[in-house]
């Protein structure tokens, strides 16, 4: 395995942190010029609470005219900003599972569910949002799934994953995000809707319920906050001595890293105000990702106008916002066949995305929180290939 380069201060990469861990030291080692310049901490703190404050009165702008985009677009704009300063990506968190027996990255995505979950739940009790249910389709679930979880490890990233990558300036996941389009233009092709069209036909007369539980009765909201009290109040007690010896001083620096727990919490409380706004702009799903690239495609190619997914583009101001603080955009490239094999990757990321209809974001993260079965299928699936395809292609069934 290649070991650091220094470069000049403190700044060091290895090849875990693009995503992809060879087996072999690479012939032609990564190169990194130098970068946009660190703001120091007094500065970097001062526009950390400048945007913070920006992005507060634009959702108050929102709620005081009753336009919930401007609401929306501060969501999205937190969502990526947290993404990145926990490097919050579902293929490196469960690549890590296999590769280094490192278990937080998937304790994160659970806490973030299960917090989700309790929000959903408890708001579903009080009135102030509607549980509508989830699609249902197996096959294409499932093969969704595997396609999407071996694809982002060739990406080395998901489509969230990438897109804040590729904010720091990593050429490896822009050229995943080129992928990831190409993928999603695929899936929209005449044939492409003719694969997806025969696979949903096989599993058609299989009479599943959408969600575990009937999402219009009181058993959604009972389940849903039964399990996310359960599950946090174990999380909580097993980790207790980790969660009590860890210091709330500077913990959250607005030059520097966050807990990975304390940003899943985050991720999990922005899902409640984007169920709670969505409906309003015509979206009934809580956060997702997949939107953002398939709008774009939508209104360039077709002029189809999908103002959800437009104006969630502010997710990668934001991931470009929290790189800059933490003077962590910094152009990397990589060798000619670990960009192929991003831009493979991405092609399987975003095909698998438009047939499974959502991706890591929209079918676990929100999916999951919702107890949609056809979202359990796809999240079961993609991490089994995500975990099997780490195995194989960067360790080498070692």
């Amino acid at each position: 395995m290649m070991s650091p380069q220094t470069l000049k201060g403190d700044q060091t990469i290895t090849l875990e942190e693009t995503g992809h861990t060879p087996t072999e030291p690479a012939k032609n080692p990564i190169r990194i010029p130098r970068g946009f310049r660190k703001p120091s901490h007094k500065t970097a703190t001062a526009i950390f609470w400048i945007t913070f404050a920006v992005v507060a009165v634009v959702a108050g702008i929102g709620i005081v005219v009753q336009d919930m985009r401007f609401v929306m677009a501060a969501i999205y704009f937190a969502v990526g900003f947290v993404f990145q300063r926990a490097g919050f990506c579902s293929a490196s968190l469960l690549s890590a599972v296999v590769l280094s027996r490192d278990m937080r990255g998937l304790r994160a995505i659970l806490v973030a569910v299960l917090t989700a979950m309790l929000g959903f739940g408890l708001m579903d009790i009080l009135g102030w949002v509607t549980i509508y249910p989830g699609r249902i389709s197996v096959i294409p679930a499932a093969v969704a799934g595997m396609i999407f979880g071996i694809g982002m490890v060739f990406a080395g990233g998901c489509i969230s994953g990438s897109l804040f990558k590729a904010s720091e300036g990593h050429l490896p996941s822009i050229i995943a995000v080129a992928g990831i389009f190409a993928g999603l233009a695929a899936g929209l092709s005449p044939w492409g809707r003719g694969g997806i069209e025969f696979l949903t036909g096989l599993s058609e007369s299989w009479k599943l319920p959408p969600n575990i539980v009937d999402p219009f009765g009181d058993a959604f909201a009972l389940m849903a906050v039964g399990i996310a009290l359960i599950g946090l109040s174990a999380m909580c007690f097993f980790y207790r001595r980790r969660i009590l010896d860890s210091p709330l001083k500077n913990a959250y620096p607005a030059d520097g890293g966050w807990p990975l727990f304390g940003v899943a919490v985050s991720v999990g409380l922005l899902g409640w105000a984007a169920i709670v706004v969505g409906p309003s702009l015509g979206r009934t799903h809580p956060l997702g990702a997949s939107h953002m690239p398939y709008s774009l495609l939508k209104y360039v190619f077709e002029g189809n106008v999908r103002i959800v997914g437009l104006i969630a583009w502010t997710f990668v101001l934001g991931s470009a916002m929290s790189a800059w603080l933490r003077g962590k955009i910094t152009w990397r490239t990589a060798p000619k066949g670990m960009l192929v094999l991003a831009f493979f990757g991405g092609v399987l990321v975003g095909f698998g995305a438009i047939l499974g209809g959502g991706c890591f974001v929209g079918q676990i993260l929100s999916g999951w929180a919702l107890l949609s079965i056809h979202s359990l299928i796809f999240g079961i699936t993609m991490i089994l290939a995500n975990w099997a395809t780490t195995l194989l292609y960067l360790r080498g069934w070692r």
